[in-house]
């Protein structure tokens, strides 16, 4: 950023402007589990003059639709393993950079997830869809006691 010069009548100033930073991009979510996501975002193209120093992590649930912070210190990175989420709920999340003036807007929600088991999907109500090569551990105690 170049100084922007200001002549006054005794002295020479030489001023920076700064500001908030810009929005970061929608958070990618990936290896969503029952209770745990990994968030990565790309950086806004504005730091607003001055280094980005963190990112604040919000999420909201279909429940309440408020956001609200994750319970972590800003992350100086642009990803985030988000853990305590509860099984079957449904959660967005969005990333708002902070700078040494203050944080910034934020950016646009993620693409709602459901928190669940990524074997769900194989998974119907009396048995289970496997692939060749794919390792299985069975409780055969709670098979035996669920199928009497």
């Amino acid at each position: 950023m170049e100084p922007r010069t200001v002549y006054c009548a005794w002295m020479l100033l030489h001023v920076w402007l700064v500001d908030l930073p810009g929005a970061p991009s929608a958070p990618e979510v990936s290896d969503v589990t029952s209770t745990s996501c990994h968030l990565t975002w790309t950086s806004s193209r504005s730091d607003g003059g001055t280094p980005v120093t963190g990112y604040v992590i919000e999420r909201r649930t279909d429940v309440g639709g408020r956001w609200i912070p994750l319970k972590t210190k800003p992350t100086a990175t642009n990803e985030l393993d988000v853990t305590d989420l509860f099984e079957g709920q449904k959660y967005e999340f969005r990333v708002i950079a902070e700078n040494k003036v203050g944080a910034g807007k934020p950016g646009e929600p993620s693409v709602p997830i459901v928190a669940k088991s990524p074997f769900s999907k194989y998974m119907t109500n009396d048995s289970l869809i496997m692939f060749a090569g794919q390792k299985c551990l069975v409780n055969i105690h709670q098979l035996m006691t669920t199928a009497s």
